[in-house]
């Protein structure tokens, strides 16, 4: 397994991303669509979006939705508009946002909340996911196959008490640990018998917070 920086990590990653099936992230959107707010009218900034899986949910139920991602062979993939930008220096004026969203990026880029509350209007709301702490403290990897070779993408080993903020107010924090919905990722991945060993224990959290 080599152990590459964010950036680079993803640049690898971009071909074939939305194609390799990922139970984290299957779990992910089954855990964070409960808790969007209705997203009709809404202005959202998606932040490391990615190729835009979330982008392109929030703009079917009817949310003005800019992505914004550092990795250009991401974002490139994401629909417009789209920004590459840094989590950490975002383009945009403060109190631009009714709804920020950082989807599996957080525990990559050094602290970013004061950015993230910063472009969020007062009662907007921030929503932040990533694998679980006590994932990460069982050896779990954020990795995927490229080629013959297993990557695995450099984190700052971030802990739950980075999810306070004296302007967030937070209203949700979801522990989320696989259920059936994930077991078929399991056996397509040849490994079933892992499945209950990987339930035991937390696989991500969800963060919902208001901005004050």
């Amino acid at each position: 397994m080599r152990v590459l920086p964010p950036l680079e990590a993803h640049r690898l990653w971009a071909p074939v991303y939305d194609s390799t099936p990922n139970p984290l992230l299957a779990l992910e959107r089954r855990s964070v669509a409960p808790l969007m707010p209705g997203l009709a009218g809404l202005r959202v900034l998606d932040v490391a979006a990615g190729t835009g899986r979330w982008a392109r949910y929030m703009k079917s139920r009817g949310a003005a939705v800019v992505s914004v991602d550092l990795c250009g062979s991401m974002i490139l993939q994401a629909p417009a508009p789209s920004v590459i930008a840094d989590a950490a220096c975002l383009p945009f004026p403060g109190q631009w946002a009714d709804l920020v969203l950082c989807a599996f990026a957080f525990d990559y880029m050094p602290p970013c909340l004061d950015e993230l509350s910063r472009v969020t209007r007062t009662g907007g709301h921030v929503v932040v996911s990533d694998m679980h702490p006590e994932a990460a403290a069982h050896g779990w990897t954020r990795s995927f196959r490229s080629g013959d070779e297993v990557i695995a993408i450099q984190a700052r080993g971030g802990t739950l008490a980075d999810l306070h903020h004296p302007a967030l107010r937070m209203t949700n924090l979801i522990e989320a640990s696989f259920g059936e919905p994930e077991r078929p990722y399991f056996i397509q991945a040849g490994k079933p018998a892992a499945f209950e060993d990987a339930r035991a224990i937390p696989a991500i959290y969800v963060a919902r917070w208001v901005k004050r």
